[in-house]
């Protein structure tokens, strides 16, 4: 059985020590992204050389042409739970803490929606579709609410929090930046939400390693809802880092992703 190569990229400090057989669930996955956030916030993502791109070329864009020096551990079978708004929060910010300072309107997206939270103005939405992970719902400025897919919680458990942060924080981009026109009021808010996940990935390496892993972990097991949807999420994540967070390019993005105006989202 393939033990997700591209995710265990484990520091060479010796034998992994033997660890029971697990079966394959969803909770493999999180363990195996966990260490591949781990690696790469240390620095330790020299362990990504070029291998004459010996995974065939299945690399997202942000890693294509590279191959993983892995040292595969044994899968451990761990409890994990959904991830929370709390828990999303926490890691952005530990994110703009330990990166030498985050951009003043970070902060402020931040404690906007910590205010929101705090006035219940941040609820679930269980009828959004998987593949809509959250809405504003606007009035006047900054005065309405914003709604979460519980899915997206399911999410934040299998990639890593700060990246699934960057939803709520779209959200609170509409919040912060309103304007008319469904085209028009996302691009703001996509434009908040690039720049966030560049300060998060700026090389694009973190996305590209998780989404290859989920990749993976569906070859060998099988596609489930959260799988797909966090793939889906990680692939639009990569477009939208693409765009280099300029206008005209997110707005060429916010059309692809089904964006239309008059309707809202299509697809």
């Amino acid at each position: 059985m393939r033990l997700l190569p591209a995710l265990l990229l484990v520091l060479a400090s010796g034998p992994a020590a033997a660890a029971p057989a697990a079966t394959a669930t969803t909770s493999g996955l999180v363990a195996a992204v966990q260490a591949a956030d781990r690696s790469l916030a240390s620095g330790s993502s020299k362990l990504v050389r070029a291998e004459g791109d010996r995974l065939g070329g299945l690399l997202n864009r942000s890693v294509l042409g590279r191959g993983f020096r892995a040292h595969i551990a044994p899968k451990v079978e761990i409890t994990y739970r959904d991830a929370t708004l709390d828990s999303l929060l926490a890691a952005a910010e530990k994110e703009f803490a330990g990166s030498g300072g985050a951009p003043a309107d970070f902060y402020e997206s931040l404690h906007t929606l910590r205010r929101l939270q705090g006035e219940s103005r941040v609820r679930s939405e269980p009828l959004l579709p998987d593949n809509d992970l959250g809405v504003y719902h606007e009035k006047g400025f900054c005065g309405g609410t914003v709604g979460l897919n519980p899915l997206l919680f399911k999410i934040g458990a299998v990639i890593p929090e700060k990246l699934a942060a960057l939803v709520a924080f779209h959200e609170i981009g509409h919040c912060l930046n309103p304007r008319h026109g469904v085209i028009a009021s996302e691009i703001p808010a996509f434009r908040l939400q690039c720049r966030m996940l560049r300060f998060f990935d700026p090389s694009g390496e973190l996305v590209g390693v998780v989404s290859r892993g989920i990749e993976l972990q569906m070859e060998d097991h099988g596609p489930d809802r959260v799988s797909l949807q966090a793939e889906r999420y990680l692939r639009q994540l990569n477009a939208l880092s693409g765009t280099d967070c300029q206008t005209d390019a997110i707005r060429r993005f916010v059309y692809e992703d089904g964006y239309r105006e008059g309707l809202g989202k299509i697809d």
